[in-house]
């Protein structure tokens, strides 16, 4: 039981837009869950992370950014659509609250970044760019 013509791509016929990102956010979510999950957490330990952390511990935010970067991969290389588009609404929805944790924080912490909402919420902007592309790509 394979998955249908209608629900795949084919790479040669994507834009230059999506070839690049469709590799650069898979690649971004699985530095960022490793980084979350197997690093130090005294890199995290700091003001900009606060709100993340008064969550959930940021090696489960790491788990999360792995099981995009899981979804997004298998996509590429089965050419599953629905799986790309379900991988880059995920993202976008972590990184958009990732952006907006990071904002609580400034107005919640002292001494927390001012550049982590707008780092997190222009890769949210840029995923859903990519999502739109992706749609507009499958439509030629």
């Amino acid at each position: 039981m394979g998955v249908s013509r209608k629900h795949t791509f084919e790479r040669h016929k994507l834009s230059a837009a999506s070839k690049i990102t469709m590799i650069v956010w898979p690649t971004l979510s699985l530095w960022v869950g490793l980084a979350h999950t197997f690093g130090d957490p005294a890199r995290t330990a700091t003001p900009s992370f606060a709100y993340a952390r008064s969550l959930m511990d940021v090696k489960f935010w790491g788990i999360f950014f792995l099981v995009v970067a899981v979804i997004e991969i298998a996509a590429w290389l089965t050419g599953n659509i629905q799986f790309m588009r379900f991988g880059l609404v995920c993202g976008m929805t972590f990184c958009s609250v990732w952006a907006l944790g990071f904002a609580i924080s400034i107005f919640t912490t002292e001494d927390a970044s001012l550049n982590g909402p707008a780092v997190w919420g222009a890769i949210a902007a840029l995923q859903l760019a990519s999502l739109e592309s992706l749609k507009k790509d499958m439509r030629e």
